[in-house]
């Protein structure tokens, strides 16, 4: 008899194995074919895919507690996968458990979402395992679950241990005032997380309380400190009145946002808060920015004629200090005479098309560039803004200034083209657009570069659903310019962005 030649694994050429493995599913390969042999997985460490893998969505494909328990290997061992997405596969509080295990030992997964997979309170005891020991993961999404009160109970010991997650999604869990209770007091022992959204809940007005203790403040204060951001004029208050925060409801499908304010200490601000004295002192201060008007209920009180901001701002000005102020989008029956009487004291003014509106008692929502443009004029001369007003919308911004003229001058910068699914939350853009302006002025900047710097630092906002985490430094702001293009800005466009 001949001898014939007998092919085994162990002499598969590795060119083979690769053709089967451009044939198989991401999940497959991460799966089933890792821990075969010690070969095999040679092979798959060498596979171009595997060693590029960082992202998986499995979103709704019936991965249930089966599949769960395959990917606790994939968690335990792939060191590439960085997002995993599993939403609404069922994969309750089994699934959670096995999830669970393999979170301890991930040494690259940073983000996780597992919302709408009927998860309850012991699927919740076990991620609270896993937040203690996971040293890596910053992001976990754990909306429309069933984790209700003990859940969250569980999920609070866990953030008391964990030092990396940074965001945490609890929308929709039929959690009441008791779990929030949980939730608060684990808060003051983390300083990482800076992200909880409770929307969808029954936390109540009690619950809400739990929220705003004034633990809050102290956080501020603290936060102030750690950035060297001096608090000598912060004010504390003895009485119950709690510092103030404002809950940002989203719709998911529109991004049509609802804000819920609660002014709280704010409402108490007025003239004998503000030393200009230890501000002369200091010599190094030349800006004064006041926001948001007709949310300071103090300052915005009119006592002969005049109101308490006018007051503190033309003091300001008697220091020699730029003055600068924002506004806010609400209505108030008293926002026009507010304005009236406060702007004359204003060096810049900084808002937006609704509340151009709210003060000139017309909408411009549906408006021209041109319109916008003669709105901003009257502001100056009718109004009595000293050197610049700016105006921002969606499409771009105008400014209108007489700092280097006589005559009132105007400016136009368009809003940056953003690629389809960059924007990710319009939180705080406005804000970031008037941080990003503020800081031109402060760097005495020209006024198209500050328009410019505005736009930068709002884009960049856009990119995260929180209001500030996606801001990065202002040179990484001012890199947008060789990135994405700007928007025309005809005198005949419409203010409202139709484009993207």
């Amino acid at each position: 008899m001949s001898n014939q030649n007998i092919s085994t694994f162990l002499t598969l050429p590795v060119e083979l194995v690769y053709r089967i493995l451009d044939h198989q599913l991401d999940f497959t390969i991460l799966c089933s074919m890792r821990n075969v042999c010690q070969r095999f997985n040679n092979i798959v460490d060498s596979y171009d895919r595997y060693q590029t893998l960082t992202t998986l969505d499995l979103e709704s494909n019936e991965i249930r507690d089966i599949g769960a328990q395959h990917l606790t290997n994939v968690l335990r061992y792939n060191t590439t996968l960085t997002t995993l997405s599993l939403a609404r596969n069922a994969i309750r509080d089994v699934g959670a458990q096995y999830l669970a295990d393999g979170l301890q030992h991930s040494t690259t997964l940073t983000t996780l979402n597992l919302g709408c997979n009927q998860i309850g309170h012991v699927g919740a005891q076990y991620l609270n395992n896993a937040l203690r020991h996971n040293t890596t993961l910053t992001t976990l999404d754990l909306t429309r679950n069933e984790i209700r009160d003990v859940g969250a109970q569980y999920l609070s010991d866990g953030l008391r241990h964990n030092t990396t997650l940074t965001t945490l999604n609890l929308g929709s869990n039929e959690i009441g005032y008791v779990g929030t209770q949980h939730l608060s007091n684990a808060l003051q022992q983390n300083s990482t997380l800076t992200t909880l959204n409770l929307g969808g809940n029954q936390i109540g007005h009690i619950g809400a309380q739990y929220l705003s203790n004034d633990d809050n403040g102290q956080w501020l204060i603290d936060d102030c400190k750690k950035s060297n951001i001096d608090i000598n004029q912060l004010h504390t208050t003895d009485d119950k009145t709690p510092t103030s925060y404002t809950y940002v409801i989203s719709v998911e499908s529109t991004g049509r946002r609802t804000f819920f304010n609660q002014r709280g200490t704010n409402s108490l601000l007025n003239d004998t808060h503000f030393d200009f004295n230890y501000l002369a002192k200091k010599k190094n201060y030349n800006l004064f920015y006041l926001g948001y008007l007709t949310l300071l209920d103090g300052l915005d009180q009119i006592i002969n004629n005049e109101t308490v901001a006018a007051q503190v701002l033309k003091k300001a000005k008697e220091y020699g200090l730029e003055t600068i102020i924002d506004f806010v989008s609400v209505h108030n029956s008293l926002y026009s005479k507010i304005a009236q009487l406060t702007l004359p004291y204003v060096d810049h003014l900084i808002l937006n098309e609704i509340e151009t509106g709210l003060i000139l008692n017309q909408s411009f929502q549906q408006g021209t560039i041109e319109q916008i443009e003669q709105a901003a004029r009257i502001l100056m001369e009718n109004y009595g803004v000293q050197r610049t007003v700016t105006i921002h919308f969606d499409r771009g911004a105008i400014c209108v200034s007489r700092e280097n003229s006589s005559t009132i001058e105007s400016f136009y910068q368009g809003s940056l083209c953003l690629p389809s699914g960059y924007i990710k939350g319009a939180v705080g853009a406005g804000d970031a657009f008037a941080a990003g302006v503020i800081y031109g002025i402060y760097k005495k900047w020209s006024i198209q570069e500050r328009l410019f710097c505005g736009i930068c630092v709002a884009a960049m906002c856009l990119k995260d659903a929180t209001s500030y985490a996606g801001v990065g430094s202002i040179e990484e702001c001012l890199k947008f310019r060789e990135i994405f293009c700007c928007r025309t800005m005809e005198p005949t466009s419409f203010i409202t962005d139709t484009e993207n």
